[in-house]
Parts: structure tokens; sequence; C-alpha cells
């Protein structure tokens, strides 16, 4: 890893960044129009910054704003702090350590740096660009551990948390940053928020956490490989479609009654089949406007809650039936088919490269689901109590996930069987792929590693030196048999006391 800050950092072009035109409509606003409860003048900003220091002070606001429903002053101050690091930066020590909180996950000290990636405040300029953000801070971990991806998200008491993924982007982008600890982020009302992260960056940093050197240094951040983060570890979240962007797909529709190829629709594998007919507008491929209504090859009708993914493997319901009219207008039907647009190669490589790290060890984890947010957003996506193998496989097939279950049952390359996926609910697992549609050969390899026996469990380190080592001879006399006076033999001899 190198000390390099990352790129040029100067008058002309501070940060890297572009000074956004609202900052000059600041320029007539003071801290003197600000009043507190009592009606008092705020403190300015050169006053608070002589108090308690830029970096302190800058924490405390945005610490401050989060607990603010018309955050003004705090704004108003971080705008002045913005133009402050652009106008003064050899006075800005990102690499100052502070003490700061976030409203519910409670208070961690952390650079600088750390807590100026929270709230995307700052609208020009990127931190990852400071001359102080050296490879030592960017990859420094805080007072519980966490690394600084834990910090690209904000907590607001009446929002909730709001995650900054523009900035995870930049952080995860940076050739010195290695560390893969990514954090789980609760949606407001229950379930999580997937990162959806570029899978190719995600690869390469694993990557460079994987090069990293076996020095006492690096050992913390090579372990962030093993992380686990509300119960959710690094692997679970690549399996559960929570790390990386969902699968590139193209919807390929069709005129049902002619067959006639009307239009190829790209679209993701986590869309809705209802936004299809949007799609068909703005293609300007569809022919005459009124109803439409989509089926799969197998002549399901689809809805429009349908996931795209699952287009092809809806089977068509005995009870459902096609109507020709609706609202008086004929419909217009026509014939949806998936065709995946991506090998699902990177998820497989992560799979593979997470399997492989030495210190990696967590094949065998029970996900737990996250409490944080709540249990009443049924439409979020939720972590469930399961094992990596049964988070794919509880999904529909395509090639993508067909290629990860192949990654996790493949054998570990130690030879360690205890790093094998262990299968221990085989019938479910393999009647769950035949549900879903996953080849044959899945189902069979499932229910082979099922009949399985478990792996020997190895001896403790302690116990095996233990029972290597000889016992040791004491060198004190027993009591029972140390040597008496010649008196006392003889009076127990003859029976006498």
């Amino acid at each position: 890893m190198s000390d390099e800050s990352g790129g040029p950092f100067d008058d002309d072009e501070p940060y890297g960044g572009v000074f956004d035109d609202y900052l000059d409509g600041e320029s007539s606003v003071s801290a003197k129009d600000f009043r507190d409860f009592k009606g008092r003048p705020m403190p300015t900003f050169e006053k608070e910054v002589k108090k308690r220091g830029f970096e302190r002070f800058v924490v405390d606001m945005l610490q401050s704003q989060s607990w603010e429903s018309e955050p003004d002053y705090e704004m108003h101050m971080l705008r002045q702090a913005e133009r402050y690091m652009r106008s003064h930066p050899s006075k800005v020590n990102l690499s100052k350590v502070v003490k700061g909180e976030f409203n519910f996950s409670g208070s961690f000290t952390a650079p600088a740096f750390h807590w100026f990636l929270s709230c995307g405040w700052l609208s020009g300029l990127n931190p990852l660009r400071h001359p102080k953000v050296t490879s030592k801070v960017i990859n420094a971990l805080d007072n519980k551990g966490n690394s600084a991806l834990y910090y690209c998200h904000d907590e607001h008491y009446e929002q909730g948390w709001i995650f900054g993924q523009d900035i995870m982007k930049q952080l995860i982008s940076d050739e010195r940053f290695c560390a893969v600890d990514f954090p789980l982020m609760p949606t407001y009302g229950g379930g999580q928020d997937p990162l959806h992260l570029p899978g190719r960056k995600v690869l390469a940093l694993l990557k460079r956490n994987l090069a990293l050197p076996k020095r006492q240094a690096a050992k913390k951040l090579r372990a962030t490989v093993n992380s686990i983060r509300e119960g959710c570890s690094l692997l679970h979240m690549v399996c559960d479609g929570i790390l990386i962007e969902p699968t590139r797909c193209v919807v390929e529709i069709h005129a049902a009654l002619t067959g006639e190829h009307v239009a190829s629709l790209p679209a993701s594998g986590d869309e809705v089949v209802g936004s299809l007919e949007s799609k068909l507008n703005l293609s300007k491929k569809r022919v005459k406007h009124g109803p439409v209504k989509f089926v799969n090859s197998k002549g399901a009708v689809l809805e429009h809650s349908d996931m795209i993914e699952t287009i092809n493997a809806k089977s068509p319901s005995p009870r459902t039936a096609r109507s020709s009219e609706e609202g008086g207008h004929p419909v217009q039907v026509y014939t949806a088919t998936v065709r995946s647009d991506d090998s699902g190669s990177i998820a497989a490589s992560l799979v593979r490269l997470i399997r492989s790290h030495p210190e990696f060890k967590r094949i065998n984890h029970v996900a737990c689901e996250d409490e944080r947010g709540g249990f009443g957003n049924q439409s979020s996506h939720h972590v469930q109590r399961e094992t990596c193998l049964r988070a794919v496989l509880r999904k529909v097939h395509n090639p993508a996930r067909a290629k990860v279950v192949q990654e996790l049952l493949k054998r570990h390359p130690s030879g360690d069987r205890s790093r094998d996926f262990q299968v221990t609910d085989a019938d479910v697992l393999a009647a769950l792929a035949e549900d879903n549609g996953y080849p044959s050969k899945i189902v069979e390899d499932i229910r082979k590693r099922g009949q399985e026996p478990p792996p020997l469990k190895k001896p403790a380190a302690g116990a095996k030196s233990a029972m290597k080592r000889p016992a040791r001879k004491s060198s004190k006399v027993k009591p029972s048999i140390a040597k008496k006076p010649a008196g006392t033999r003889m009076a127990r001899a003859t029976g006498k006391r």
C-alpha cells in the first residue's frame, strides 16, 4: 500500500471537485441571523472553530444536524466549513482522532476523515484526495474495529438510516483502501437497504485485501473478511444479493398472437413486471394504446408486482383466466421471456475468492434477522435466519445463481473438510432447488453432500500439548510413605499403641 494521497490538491481544483454555485448564495447570511431558544445570537463560525478546533466542530455540527428537523444553522455552519476546507487545506487535519455519536448506533472514536464521509455534506470536495488522508488514515479502524465503510451513512431521528452509496463507491474505488467489513444498512420500518455496489470494484477490493502482507500491522485489516454485521457475514451478503448490483438481463417481448418480435428491453432482475409497459412505450415499438397484459412462454399471466427474474419460472394457474377486454378496451397480450445479459461470473468469483482467503472461516455461518429498523416494512429486503446456500436456493434459478451454488459446494482448496459447506438438511434444500428450477446436477450434489458424515473436530491445541507432555515426578514425599521413627514402627508391628 502506498502512502500517496491519491491525486492533486491545489488552489485550481481542490480535492479534485467542482465548487457548487449554491454556496455563493450563502454570502448574505451570517450566524447572527440565527437565534437560540432564548433569542440570543448563535455563535459565529470563527468563534466555534477557535473554541473547539475545526475537526471537532464539524463532527459536532453533523451530530447536531441529525437531531433537527430544520437544521438551518447547522447547514450554514457546514457550508462555512466547506469554504474553510477549500481556502485553508493545510489547516485541516483529517487524520485527527475525534469522538462522535450516531443517533441509533452509539458513540465511536475515529479519524475525522471517517466522520466527514457521513451525511454527504461536502458538495464539491472529495475528502479522499485531501493530503492528510494517507494509506494509514484511509485504512484506520475505529475504537470498535469498524473501517471507513461503516461511516458511509447518516442516522436521523426522523428519517432513520440514510445510506451514502456514492461516497461508498468512491471509497472502494480508491486503490489504497483494503477493508471489506461492509455494513448492513437497515431501512425505515424494517429490512435492509441493499448496497448494490459495482461487482468489479468489490472484486478488486477483495483482491487487495487478500494481497495484504501477513505482518502484524495488517492482521486486523485482513481479518475484516471474517467480520459479522448484525448477524450477516460477507459471504452471506454476496449470496443474498445485498452486496453487489443485481444481475442485468434483457426481456424479449413478442406479440402473443402472431409471435412477432416487438422489442428487447434491458432490465435488472429485481425490477417488477409493471415496469415493462413503460419501457415498451419508451422503445416506441408498441403499435396500439390500451390495456396491456404480459404472459410468459408457459402461458402464465404475469402480475405487475412479479419480479422480472421470476418471469420464466412462473407456472400458469388454473384459476387465472386471460381476459380479452379490460374497461371496454381490447387487451394487448405480449409474451415476455428473460434472457440473462450477465454470465454471473462476478458473484461466483467473489464467492471463490472469499472462500480462498486464509482468514475466512464463516462458510457454515447461519445469518440472523436484523431487528434495528423494525418489522413493518415488508417491501424491503429481509435477511432471514438461514445459511448462505439456502439464501441462494430460495431465489429463482438463473445462470448467475447456479454458478454461486457450484462455488459454495466445491471442496476447499486446502483439503480441510471443516472449511467445506456442511449440508445438514439435504432433503429440504434439494426440494427448494427443484422448486426454483435449479439443474438436476445441483440437486444431486446437495443430496450427496448431505449423506457425508460431519468432519471430525480437531482437538484443542492445549489438550494436545497436555497429552504429549509426560507427567512430572513430584520431588515431595507423600506423608503416608514418609520415614517414621523406629519406635513407632516397632509399636505398630507388635500391635501396641
